[in-house]
């Protein structure tokens, strides 16, 4: 940043202010408490922006923070920051907010910092307010820091949320406790869509406080990116969902919890070494009937419009699908050159 002899020049988030030589520029922060008032100070000969809060009435400065950026969109007609607003994760984040973090009745202040956190994010200082006076945390400060802007506050559950990420396909989702005015990790959610399976199933790992213990559970779900849903529908019985989707001209064919998860699915390609190709095993699909079947392991699974037929040794099951859910159907699947049906029979 250069600065001329009668100007200098002050850059907050791509807005131009300029001022005389010599002199500071001040913003005031709009009114957000009974209590203290705070504003914005930058000089020509500093990078930096002064960020302070005041005590009302005695003029008593409680808080000096500095920042390298600040978010100056927040404006309004008198020239004044607008406090308080927390558009998560990515929308406007004001530079300072007055909320009460750790739970313990007594708002709190977070003083933005910069961009700082993930994908040059708003980044922010926290203040707790301890023993008559506000007082820097840095492991609440670490949050808003070393994740996507800043954390969130469930005060129902008296949980600190937070998020991070890495691209499209990977988010991280963290819920803390607060004991002794330090978060405590509890939950952490990772949901992983990066295509490290075939097909594109998004996996979901969580890790949550059981007791004394973290316990870990891993789903499926379906992809993010879209697919091709040639067939579905509801089980009357146990309200999961059958699904036949097409992704990358192979046809799968998945059951999913009522949660959306994934409880099974059909087939599973795997690498084949030895030939340098992805194997996958075929589905048979009956013209006649419109049917589509796959063999998995002794049992056989047939699949038409409104429901599933599971063949086992000595017993056969009738999955019936509810019609009113119907979508798509199996009319075409020849049309479409899959490269894993076959019109032989596979039992």
């Amino acid at each position: 940043m250069e600065f001329s002899i009668k100007t200098f020049l002050i850059v907050i988030t791509g807005c131009l202010i300029f001022a005389d030589a010599g002199a500071q520029t001040e913003l005031k922060i709009k009114n957000f408490s009974e209590k203290y008032y705070a504003k914005v100070i930058s000089r020509p000969d500093s990078p930096v922006y002064y960020i302070s809060v005041y005590e009302k009435g005695t003029n008593k400065r409680l808080i000096r923070a500095v920042a390298e950026q600040i978010n100056s969109d927040l404006i309004d007609d008198n020239n004044q920051l607008i406090p308080n607003v927390k558009e998560l994760p990515y929308g406007d984040q004001s530079v300072l907010i007055y909320e009460d973090f750790n739970f313990d009745g007594i708002k709190d202040f977070a003083i933005m910092n910069g961009f700082l956190s993930c994908y040059s994010g708003p980044s922010f200082d926290i203040y707790l307010f301890t023993k008559n006076t506000f007082t820097y945390n840095a492991s609440f400060s670490e949050l808003s820091n070393n994740n996507c802007g800043m954390f969130q506050t469930d005060t129902q559950k008296k949980r600190l949320l937070t998020m991070t990420k890495s691209g499209c396909c990977w988010h991280q989702y963290t819920e803390y406790i607060v004991k002794n005015d330090v978060p405590v990790v509890v939950k952490t959610v990772v949901e992983d869509a990066t295509g490290n399976r075939v097909p594109y199933f998004v996996e979901v790992t969580t890790h949550e406080m059981r007791g004394c213990n973290m316990k870990e559970t891993v789903k499926l779900y379906m992809p993010y990116v879209d697919v091709d849903t040639v067939l579905s529908f509801k089980l009357k019985k146990n309200k999961k969902t059958v699904c036949v989707f097409s992704q990358d001209s192979v046809l799968y064919y998945t059951l999913l919890r009522q949660d959306g998860s994934i409880e099974f699915s059909w087939p599973t390609p795997y690498y084949d070494d030895k030939t340098e190709t992805l194997i996958t095993d075929s589905m048979h699909y009956n013209a006649a009937n419109k049917t589509l079947g796959f063999k998995n392991k002794d049992v056989y699974y047939e699949i038409y419009k409104e429901g599933v037929k599971v063949k086992m040794p000595g017993q056969e099951l009738t999955l019936e699908g509810d019609p009113a859910g119907v979508k798509g159907d199996l009319n075409g699947v020849l049309l479409k050159n899959y490269n894993n049906i076959t019109t032989s029979s596979l039992h």
